[in-house]
């Protein structure tokens, strides 16, 4: 039960780095498989080579952009829309091999029209369309794929190779953009099928990974989709403010590097020094992400520079998100089809509405104004959002008491609400400990015993657990326990108990 340890020291760094080469070593092949799959998300929605982005003389402006992202999102509703009226799982054999080859044949009918203009003819406006259509639902489906392989493997484990394959895709990202369009195609339908490959290799290996949720009663936190939404604002406005201040052509390195940054801070934050989610979330990648929207309001003639700490503070965002992710899936025994859709369809949702207000904004006000004005209201709304999700009533979530880099052990839900009660009253590790063991009935001599601790420790500890919790006797802890499990009953009942890593 350690519930702070936050020092980034020499023997943490070590056991994290020992930690991180185990769990690659166990499945070594994974981290390429996320890197693949990014590979060719940051490519298709953000490369103006093939269109994601289009020209920036296309008379429908940001319409090549909008497109293939329509059918990403739909592609999730579709998943999702399947779950919930009819609890289906597209898992056959043609699925599976249907997904590489519509991405194929997406990638090489957007390739032959970029940039599609109103000059354009019908059949070339067709070609592009079906393309897009393609890359989109394709996309989306290889994405759920990935989020139920990641919610058999955890939280941590779904870090580690998030980001070590982060760090992949960010250097094989900068050479293929750097490559002949001839070359990147050809690298990006490898890619498409060799991630494909490594993900239906990996799920097919773990049983009853279809089953996952089954039973369980469909629902999401709303603190969850408003987080999405949000980090998808920040991300829609940023990326057309990068296009019309025509630093596209490197927006690739600036990305890459700040992808690499963000996964090297969540190695960091959430390995090393095992912080929670509210504190790695909302404390340092929102913060982070703000950081980046501010740089670009104030200097305009360097977008680049705001642009890399926001990559940075995005990527560690979205590590984060895979991450909570794989604990809802995993520990609330909720199926990937559900979770991954409708968190993925809101944050799409947030980068249409931070795209369609940087780019009016833009169109109004002109440059430096329009960049500056939508900045500065994604720093509030950053800000704010972060301020509001850590209050003390999402204790109900659970979030503040999970640290994903923690390894998972097996709790009680008795134990689960003894910590979030002391999570609640501000009790120390030591304090939590003692506590748990008091609400239980045990007597002083046997918390001494289990505690190798002496009497008056005990003692101690006991007088300031129940000076902060008001009350008086054993008995009363034993009352607020049970008081605490009654008020959060609905909570618990959304699936069976299920361990949470504390901090």
């Amino acid at each position: 039960m350690s519930m702070f340890r936050t020092g980034l020291t020499g023997k943490a760094v070590l056991s994290a780095s020992q930690d991180v080469g185990k769990v690659l070593r166990d499945d070594p092949l994974l981290f390429l498989g996320f890197g693949m799959f990014w590979i060719w998300i940051w490519y298709v929605f953000q490369s103006p080579a093939i269109g994601a982005l289009g020209a920036d003389s296309s008379p429908l402006g940001v319409l090549p952009w909008v497109l293939p992202l329509s059918a990403y999102a739909a592609g999730f509703f579709i998943l999702g829309a399947l779950y919930f009226c009819k609890r289906i799982i597209p898992k056959s054999r043609a699925y599976k091999a249907g997904i590489p080859c519509l991405m194929t044949v997406g990638l090489a009918a957007c390739s032959l029209i970029p940039s599609p203009s109103f000059a354009a003819s019908s059949l070339e406006v067709a070609i592009y369309a079906v393309g897009s259509v393609a890359m989109g639902l394709s996309s989306a489906f290889l994405h759920v794929e990935w989020g139920r392989l990641s919610g058999s493997l955890g939280p941590r484990r779904t870090i580690v190779h998030a980001a070590c394959g982060t760090l992949f895709a960010s250097a094989a990202i900068v050479v293929i953009a750097n490559t002949p369009l001839s070359v990147s195609l050809a690298a990006l339908v490898a890619f498409s099928w060799a991630g494909a490959a490594v993900v239906f290799r990996a799920t097919a290996r773990r049983k009853g990974i279809y089953a996952q949720g089954s039973h369980a009663e469909l629902r999401i936190s709303v603190k969850f989709i408003v987080t999405a939404f949000t980090q998808g604002c920040s991300l829609g406005v940023l990326q057309i403010i990068m296009f019309k201040s025509h630093t596209q052509l490197d927006g690739f390195a600036v990305s890459a590097l700040g992808f690499s940054i963000g996964a090297l801070l969540v190695v960091a934050a959430a390995l090393v020094c095992k912080m929670d989610f509210n504190r790695l979330i909302y404390h340092i990648g929102f913060p982070l992400m703000a950081l980046g929207c501010l740089l670009v309001a104030l200097l305009a003639s360097a977008v680049a520079c705001g642009g890399l700490v926001h990559a940075a503070g995005y990527r560690f965002v979205d590590i984060l998100i895979w991450a909570l992710m794989a604990y809802i899936m995993k520990y609330n025994d909720m199926p990937a089809n559900w979770v991954s859709s409708i968190t993925t369809c809101w944050l799409i949702l947030g980068q249409f509405a931070g795209t369609f207000c940087g780019w009016t904004a833009l169109t109004v006000l002109g440059v430096p104004q329009g960049m500056s004005v939508p900045c500065m209201v994604i720093v509030f709304v950053l800000m704010l959002c972060a301020l509001l999700a850590t209050s003390t009533h999402n204790l109900r979530t659970g979030w503040g008491m999970v640290a994903p880099g923690e390894s998972d052990v097996e709790l009680s839900r008795f134990d689960r609400h003894c910590m979030m009660i002391a999570k609640e009253y501000r009790l120390t590790e030591r304090e939590a400990e003692v506590f748990s063991y008091i609400a239980q009935g045990f007597p002083r001599k046997y918390i001494c015993e289990k505690l190798v601790v002496a009497d008056g420790t005990v003692k101690a500890h006991t007088r300031s657990i129940y000076q902060k919790l008001d009350i008086h006797s054993r008995q009363d802890a034993m009352k607020l326990i049970e008081a605490h499990l009654s008020d959060y009953a609905g909570d618990d009942a959304d699936g069976p108990e299920r361990p949470v890593p504390l901090v």
